[in-house]
């Protein structure tokens, strides 16, 4: 997770976006339940960052938000 954590999620290729969207919202229960609020904070800002990046690739998939 996290393989690219400093990219941009506007940089990723459709791959790894859809990728890392679904390794980061697998493990968002995990990390709210168990880790630190600056962890937390961190995975909340990611997860704002690629969710708005497929929403902005695929806007047709706001008609089945959230996931």
């Amino acid at each position: 997770m996290f393989t690219s954590l400093l990219i941009p999620a506007a940089q990723l290729d459709d791959s790894q976006l859809r990728q890392e969207l679904v390794t980061t919202h697998q493990v968002e229960a995990a990390v709210r339940d168990h880790c630190l609020p600056e962890q937390r904070a961190v995975l909340q800002a990611r997860l704002a960052d690629l969710d708005a990046e497929y929403l902005r690739r695929y806007p047709d998939a706001r008609a089945k938000w959230p996931w």
